[in-house]
């Protein structure tokens, strides 16, 4: 398929370097997704390893945040502390939903699956399973 100059699109929202999205899952409404981050522990301070999700307007279906936005995502669930990292922290792959809006996501340095539940509370949220 050739694309066309006319058909491409400026980036919406600009990633933090050292940064690897893995997975990006909607709610069925579009108005938020959530994303796993693998990172990069040689920066200082360490990034990724994380689940943060981004809000969108349900009329355009845009990110909120303008493409120069530093702070368009909201994490979820990181580790508080890097040093046990990358074999024994929580490094996020894959994700899914189910239809009570539980978010389930899979650690591939434990092994461990998470169950994220919205409470209206940032204090927990989520539980190992």
């Amino acid at each position: 398929m050739e694309l066309h100059s006319s058909n491409r699109h400026s980036r919406k929202l600009q990633p933090n370097h050292h940064n690897k999205q893995l997975d990006m899952i909607f709610l069925a409404n579009g108005t938020e997704a959530f994303i796993s981050f693998h990172g990069s522990l040689e920066t200082t301070p360490p990034v990724g390893y994380r689940i943060s999700s981004i809000t969108f307007n349900p009329n355009t279906g845009l990110p909120i945040s303008p493409p120069t936005s530093t702070v368009s995502t909201t994490d979820i669930i990181s580790n508080s502390n890097s040093s046990f990292c990358p074999s024994n922290c929580f490094r996020p792959v894959s994700m899914a939903l189910d239809t009570l809006g539980r978010l389930f996501v899979s650690s591939d340095a434990t092994g461990e699956i998470w169950v994220m539940v919205r409470t209206g509370s940032v204090e927990k949220e989520s539980e190992r399973i």
